[in-house]
């Protein structure tokens, strides 16, 4: 089979999954669900953020265009600032580092999300893009922090809360793939580490690597640049888990298995009876 032969099957799969109509449920379910289960129901419906990412990304980055680049958050030069940052203009002995873990966390997920769904490249794209902020965010909320009280001499004029949301916003951002979530086991792991490494991290007196080699610091070092890889992880490990989970055929056939499912009667009393048929 060619990769167009596979691309048209995909293609073919997302068609009959979006044409299947809802899978029922039994007459009065509604009524004995909790007040608070419907609008969830309705958040994390697969439809809404699995299939259709593009319906959380327009909140998330609405939100963080109006807190970064309005002209009252840090203005059109938030962007430029990236531009220098991709390009190695502005950059510092651990950047190289990040960079690497962003592209790499990219484009895995491109790979995996254009092989196993159907999102397609411009969706797949969207959630790829995202992802590997959340990282980074979640790091630099905590090491600006912790720098703020156990070195404020060295960290004069960072933890500020409006930095500190911003960081908040990069993570929200992060969350455009939040519905190809699948928390395993690596995922616990890799969040223990990341508590423990930073419990040690500031265990040993919270050591930086500025203007220090990698000998001079092997602690500062190790600590510092693994533990921002495993915050990429924290992010990155469940939707990569989401999208290898089952191929989109399988989908399909899941979600016609629940149609086959009959209802439940109602009987006269209010309860439900099962439908007639071999037990």
């Amino acid at each position: 089979m060619t990769a167009d032969d596979r691309r048209e099957e995909r293609k073919e799969d997302a068609r009959r999954v979006s044409e299947l109509p809802p899978p029922r449920r039994p007459p009065g379910s509604e009524r004995c669900a909790p007040w608070f289960s419907r609008p969830l129901a309705r958040l994390v419906e697969r439809s809404r953020i699995r299939a259709k990412p593009e319906r959380v990304f327009v909140v998330v980055a609405a939100v963080w265009l109006l807190v970064n680049v309005a002209p009252w958050g840090f203005g059109t030069d938030y962007l430029y600032s990236f531009y220098l940052a991709f390009t190695f203009q502005k950059s510092d002995v651990i950047f190289p580092f990040t960079y690497a873990f962003a592209v790499g966390t990219f484009a895995v997920l491109m790979s995996a999300g254009l092989r196993r769904t159907t999102l397609g490249p411009a969706r797949t794209f969207l959630i790829a893009g995202t992802v590997p902020f959340a990282g980074p965010g979640a790091f630099e909320i905590i090491f600006q922090e912790a720098g703020h009280y156990l070195h404020p001499g060295l960290f004069l004029g960072y933890a500020q809360p409006y930095v500190m949301f911003s960081y908040g916003t990069w993570v929200l951002l992060g969350l455009t793939g939040l519905g190809w979530w699948r928390v395993t086991w690596k995922w616990w792991a890799t969040l223990g580490y990341s508590i423990a490494g930073f419990a040690t991290w500031f265990a040993l007196g919270f050591p930086l690597v500025t203007g220090l080699t990698f000998l001079q610091q092997p602690a500062g070092y190790l600590l510092n640049i693994s533990l921002k890889g495993s915050l990429y992880l924290v992010f990155f490990l469940p939707v990569l888990e989401g999208m290898l989970r089952r191929a989109p055929a399988y989908e399909a056939l899941g979600h016609l298995a629940a149609q086959s499912v009959p209802a439940r009667q109602p009987s006269p009393d209010g309860s439900t009876e099962d439908p007639p048929g071999p037990r």
